[in-house]
C-alpha cells in the first residue's frame, strides 16, 4: 500500500528484497522504467555529512551518501524506490512511496532536484545490473547507485560512464537548512549503538551467541547522542535480574555496558521510559529550569551547545564555568525534542511490529 503521510515509515514498506546481483537481474523492474522521463528526484532523510565533506569537498564527485530510500517521481507521477543496505542487499518498490515526501527516520538535507539537475526531465534508456546500478537517459549524463558501507549507498552523476566533478556552489546551494541529531537505518559500524528487538534464547550456543536478533528492525545513534540525550534514562531503568544466558556470570552482577555487550530492556520498560521521555520534553519548552532537567542543562549546556562553544574557544581564563549561559536557544530546545520525537517513533514501530520480541537491545560500539 502507498504510504500517503508526511513521513516514510520503513516498517510499512512494501519492498522486493533482492540479495545478490543475480537475484537482482531476476527481480529488477527494467522493462516498467525504460522510457519513463524523470520528474524528480527524492532522497528521503539524511545523507551523511562527514561523507559529503570528504566525498564531495574532497575527493571532488558529484555524489551524495544515502542512508534511506531514495525516490524517482515519474512524469506520470508514478515513483520508483530503491535502497542499498549491509553491502549485498537491494530493496527496490513502484509506486509504494508518496511523490510528496522526503523525510523518514530524518528530515531531508539535500534537493537533489538542484544537485542533480542534469538528470531531471531526462528519459531513462537502459539500465544497467551489476553490482551496482545504473540508469541511463537521452542525454550524456546518467545515474549511478552503489554499495558505499554496510547502511549507506553511493549515488553519483555520471558523464558518458565516468564521475563527474562537483561544483561547489551547486552543492551549497543544494543543502538544505536542517539542524537533526541523526538516527541512522541500519548498522553502523562506527562509534554507534545499534538498537533493535531482540529474544534472549535459553542457549549461548543458539542465535548470535545466545540472542535472536531482528536486524531488519536495526537503527543507529552515535555514542555521544546517547550519552547526552539517553544515558540518563538508559541508566535508571537498566535491569540486571533480565539476563539468563547472554552475560558472562563470571563477571558478576550486570551493569549497563557501553562496548559491545547486550543491554535488554523490556518492552514494557521501554514504554516506560518513552513516557518519561514525553514528559521530559515537555519541561524543556515549560519550565526549562525544572530540577528534572538539571542532568541535561548540565552536561549540554556547558561543553555541547553552540552557543557555548564560541565563548569556550576565546575564554583565556580558568573557571570556564563563569561564562557559560545554563539556558539552551529555542533551536536547539526544539532540536533535542525533535531527536527524542523521532527515537520515540522508532521504539514504537519496533514494539508494533514485532509482538513476539521482549526486548530492545542497546549495544554499544
Amino acid at each position: 500500500m502507498k504510504e500517503n503521510r508526511k513521513i516514510f515509515n520503513r516498517f510499512e514498506w512494501n519492498k522486493i528484497i533482492a540479495k545478490s546481483s543475480e537475484e537482482l537481474k531476476e527481480k529488477f523492474p527494467v522493462k516498467n522504467l525504460i522510457g519513463k522521463k524523470i520528474k524528480a528526484l527524492n532522497p528521503i532523510g539524511l545523507f551523511h555529512d562527514c561523507c559529503m565533506e570528504s566525498n564531495i569537498i574532497r575527493e571532488n564527485t558529484h555524489s551524495i551518501i544515502q542512508n534511506e530510500p531514495f525516490v524517482f517521481v515519474f512524469e506520470d507521477d508514478s515513483t520508483f524506490e530503491l535502497q542499498l543496505m549491509w553491502e549485498k542487499e537491494y530493496y527496490f518498490s513502484e509506486n509504494q512511496i508518496s511523490k510528496d515526501i522526503t523525510d523518514g527516520i530524518n528530515h531531508c538535507e539535500i534537493d537533489t532536484n538542484i544537485f542533480f539537475e542534469k538528470i531531471i526531465g531526462r528519459k531513462i534508456t537502459d539500465i544497467q545490473l551489476d553490482k551496482n546500478i545504473t540508469f541511463f537517459t537521452d542525454s550524456e549524463f546518467s545515474l549511478k547507485i552503489e554499495f558505499y558501507d554496510t547502511n549507506h549507498s553511493m549515488i553519483s552523476l555520471m558523464k558518458n560512464n565516468q564521475y563527474t566533478e562537483i561544483d561547489s556552489k551547486l552543492y551549497f546551494s543544494a543543502k538544505k537548512n536542517v539542524n537533526q541529531i541523526p538516527i541512522e537505518e541500519g548498522h553502523n559500524t562506527s562509534s554507534f549503538f545499534w538498537i533493535m528487538p531482540v529474544n534472549e534464547l535459553d542457549s549461548k550456543e543458539k542465535g548470535f551467541y545466545g540472542v535472536e536478533e531482528e536486524t531488519n528492525a536495526e537503527f543507529s545513534i552515535e555514542e555521544d547522542y546517547i550519552i547526552n540525550y539517553l544515558k540518563e534514562f538508559l541508566l535508571k531503568h537498566f535491569d540486571s535480574s533480565l539476563y539468563k544466558v547472554c552475560r558472562n556470570p563470571e563477571d558478576g552482577i550486570p551493569e549497563f555496558e557501553w562496548n559491545l555487550e547486550w543491554n535488554l530492556y523490556e518492552y514494557k520498560t521501554v514504554k516506560k521510559i518513552i513516557e518519561e521521555i514525553k514528559e521530559f520534553c515537555h519541561l524543556l519548552k515549560t519550565d526549562y529550569k525544572n530540577e528534572k532537567t538539571l542532568w541535561f542543562r548540565t552536561r549540554n549546556c556547558k561543553f555541547y551547545l553552540p552557543s557555548n562553544q564560541e565563548k569556550l574557544r576565546n575564554y583565556k581564563g580558568t573557571d570556564s564555568s563563569v561564562i557559560l549561559e545554563d539556558k539552551m536557544t529555542d533551536e536547539e530546545i526544539n532540536t533535542a525534542i525533535d531527536f527524542y520525537n523521532r527515537f520515540i517513533f522508532q521504539m514504537e514501530q519496533m514494539m508494533k511490529y514485532y509482538p513476539n520480541h521482549l526486548f530492545i537491545n542497546f549495544m554499544g560500539p
